[in-house]
């Protein structure tokens, strides 16, 4: 058989396809390398590697992703750099005298920085929108006249505003420290102090001169739609609540100055434990309690509802029993929905980087991604949807997150 020639003729054949094959193969690949490194020149990289013959290409697809991210990383560290060097820049021409040396409070991520010059220190804050810079400049212009619970304005330079020194004493870190009835002490100068800064805008008119709130109608929709969060428990409890009463619940009359993310981590402790805030970005008109709510609604904070409700009953000046009872009645609506949205925001984080270690959260004032930051924010969730008895069913739901979930 072997001198067959038609088998012979047959093998041989056989031999060439073999090899147009190993060709086309051949081929096939040395493209799909050129077409990599066509993507490296794309992004302006250097090829750090070798790419050899038959190399794995989810290897290399593994080290380009690599290079892209460190090169985005340069990219934002250069931005960061250029951004602090505009901002010293900014302070030496406006103050006459140059800077020293300077920190990031809350990380080089922030708006705000701390400037040293040789005798004293200030904080420069920029805000991606500039009209907030103009807000905040005008509110703290207008109530540190009336107010030492809030920086003094020392002007505003490049979109630049200048403003000055607190202090460090977060008062979201500051409160772990203490227990008993110290802790309870500084809760009540915090909430003196946020009805303290009501106070002195009324006095300065800042109602008048500071944009409408977010309560309108589209706003307060958004909220109550956020009960969706609690779609994929077994009993949905709150799914057949009427959704158009809880609007009219969350709507009220006669707005007032209000701060804005009163939160714990926007605030420092002073001398004699006295309370102050920063960041006036977010003021706008609506109603008073709206504050508190934002303190009592923080997953950081550390006081059960049940202690902040008294501390709020004794410090909130009003008028009547009844006035006192329509305040927090609009406070626990409110501070419903409030803990709703921070619960709804925690949980879409969780599920793209996961839990974090409360050691962070604390120390950089970061959203609470931690299970004892859920479990504390549905417990003051539950307490207060107790209040009203359209939204009893709410506080079920609270409770079934945190037997669910942790």
């Amino acid at each position: 058989m072997a001198n067959n020639p038609e088998c012979a003729q047959k093998h041989s054949d056989i031999g060439h396809e073999d090899d147009a094959a190993l060709r086309t193969a051949d081929v096939t690949r040395r493209l799909a390398i050129k077409k990599l490194e066509k993507l490296y020149e794309n992004v302006g990289q250097k090829n750090s590697f070798k790419i050899e013959f038959g190399a794995d290409r989810e290897l290399l697809k593994e080290q380009l992703k690599e290079q892209r991210r460190l090169k985005k990383k340069e990219q934002r560290q250069k931005q960061r750099q250029e951004h602090i060097v505009r901002i010293i820049n900014g302070a030496q021409k406006h103050f006459g005298r140059p800077v020293v040396g300077y920190d990031a409070p809350g990380g080089e991520d922030r708006g705000s920085f701390r400037l040293y010059f040789d005798d004293t220190s200030i904080i420069a804050t920029t805000r991606k929108d500039r009209w907030k810079i103009e807000l905040e400049s005008q509110v703290l212009s207008r109530m540190s006249l009336f107010s030492t619970d809030c920086p003094e304005f020392l002007g505003v330079c490049d979109s630049i505003l200048f403003q000055s020194d607190l202090g460090d004493r977060r008062l979201s870190q500051e409160i772990l420290k203490v227990e008993g009835d110290q802790r309870s002490h500084l809760a009540q100068e915090a909430v003196s102090s946020i009805f303290r800064l009501q106070s002195a805008a009324r006095k300065a008119s800042l109602q008048d001169a500071i944009p409408q709130g977010m309560l309108g109608p589209a706003w307060i929709k958004k909220h109550v739609d956020s009960l969706d969060v609690f779609r994929h428990l077994d009993n949905w409890n709150s799914r057949l609540l009427e959704r158009n009463r809880l609007c009219e619940m969350l709507t009220h009359s006669n707005p007032q100055f209000v701060r804005g993310d009163c939160r714990s981590g926007n605030a420092i402790i002073r001398p004699q434990d006295t309370v102050a805030w920063f960041d006036f970005e977010d003021a706008h008109t609506g109603h008073g309690a709206e504050d508190i709510a934002y303190l009592i609604g923080d997953e950081v904070w550390p006081l059960p509802p049940e202690e902040m409700e008294e501390i709020v009953k004794d410090g909130v000046a009003l008028e009547s029993a009844q006035a006192l009872d329509s305040y927090l009645n609009y406070l626990a609506i409110f501070l419903t929905f409030r803990c709703i949205q921070r619960l709804q925001l925690i949980l879409r984080v969780v599920g793209k980087a996961g839990w974090q270690p409360l050691s962070g959260i604390y120390q950089r004032d970061r959203l609470g991604v931690n299970p004892e930051c859920v479990k504390h924010i549905c417990e003051v969730g539950a307490y207060y949807a107790a209040r009203h008895s359209e939204t009893v069913p709410i506080g079920r739901d609270f409770e079934e997150v945190v037997k669910r979930f942790l």
